[in-house]
């Protein structure tokens, strides 16, 4: 019996009448079970026990007629009655509200003695279990639950619940990105958040890092409260075109790529570009002239008028592959820019 103030139970003696067609009763108590004495008066089939505060043990002593109890020959004695008084547990001791991840859930966890169970409820009085026997729990959400003490003899509940809460924090809120640099340069890729710690798989660990390879990288930011998140970055170059040569046909100047696959944008001053390699409007100067140097400022051709233009050698050889500077003048209009030459 669960102990919640003093108890007292009806003990009822059934014979099997395989021995005696009367009976007569003697109702004994012990403190341990061994020893016995006799109840005074409580001869009946029937006992009533008092008030009990601790374990007490009952049997009873039965004989054909009264005068026969006293005598173990002509008496029986019954199975003992175990009357086992169990206190009622204390509440659940918590060990503390919890805050987590949200990707990462955590045990929310109280504290009882030894031979004590524990059931975890949603509410602090009646509800549905949510889960027996454990001193932990692992919320799904965020909230406050409620751990119920039971005994294991008896099944003896504690006369309340204990609240437990667990609050779930938000991680710091990303975006991947696919990026592009052109080739030869570099470019500089941002975590794109504040007030994180930082964590890159290069192994640098500011916000913002300078690469010069394209691959994937990541970042992975760390918030106040220990919670992350990866940020992925596809990185990819873009290879840089090449000039074979510059054309210079009737009025109009081309310009030819190795690989003239993609979208590439001209420009013969380095400030007005066009989608196209041909520039026409030249044949509205009267005349022009074309110039290309090397890197060192020689002189290596030069047309005016002309549709020749240019075939990457100097004095009947090939130049090797390098970049080359060119000057265009239109009447009082001069043009600079640079290209590569590549074999």
């Amino acid at each position: 019996m669960c102990l919640n103030g003093a108890i007292s139970t009806i003990l009822t003696a059934t014979p099997d009448f395989s021995i005696y067609s009367i009976h007569a009763y003697q109702w004994q108590e012990s403190l341990d079970g061994i020893n016995w004495t006799d109840i005074f008066e409580e001869t009946n089939q029937t006992y009533n026990t008092p008030s009990l505060t601790s374990t007490t043990y009952y049997r009873v002593k039965v004989a054909e007629d009264a005068i026969n109890l006293a005598n173990p020959l002509c008496s029986s004695v019954s199975e003992i009655f175990d009357i086992l008084i169990i206190a009622q547990p204390s509440n659940p001791i918590s060990d503390g509200d919890v805050e987590a991840c949200i990707n990462d859930p955590k045990l929310i966890t109280v504290t009882v003695p030894a031979a004590i169970l524990v059931d975890w409820y949603g509410t602090p009085i009646g509800g549905d279990l949510l889960q027996e026997n454990s001193t932990s729990y692992i919320p799904t959400t965020a909230g406050t639950y409620y751990a119920e003490a039971r005994s294991v003899l008896g099944n003896c509940p504690s006369s309340g619940r204990t609240a437990v809460t667990i609050q779930f924090i938000d991680l710091p809120v990303v975006t991947d990105e696919e990026l592009t640099f052109c080739e030869n340069q570099t470019i500089e890729l941002s975590a794109n958040i504040q007030n994180v710690t930082y964590l890159w798989n290069t192994g640098e660990i500011t916000e913002n890092i300078n690469v010069s390879t394209e691959g994937i990288y990541t970042v992975r930011v760390t918030n106040s409260a220990n919670c992350s998140s990866t940020k992925t970055i596809d990185l990819k170059q873009i290879n840089a075109p090449f000039i074979t040569e510059v054309n210079s046909v009737n009025y109009d100047i081309i310009v030819n790529l190795e690989n003239e696959i993609g979208d590439f944008e001209y420009s013969i001053d380095g400030f007005n570009f066009q989608d196209s390699p041909i520039f026409l409007g030249i044949e509205v100067y009267p005349s022009y002239e074309i110039t290309i140097y090397d890197r060192y400022g020689k002189l290596l051709k030069s047309f005016a008028n002309s549709s020749i233009g240019w075939d990457g050698t100097f004095n009947n050889k090939n130049l090797t592959a390098s970049d080359y500077w060119y000057l265009i003048q239109l009447n009082n209009t001069i043009y600079k820019g640079h290209f590569t030459l590549k074999r």
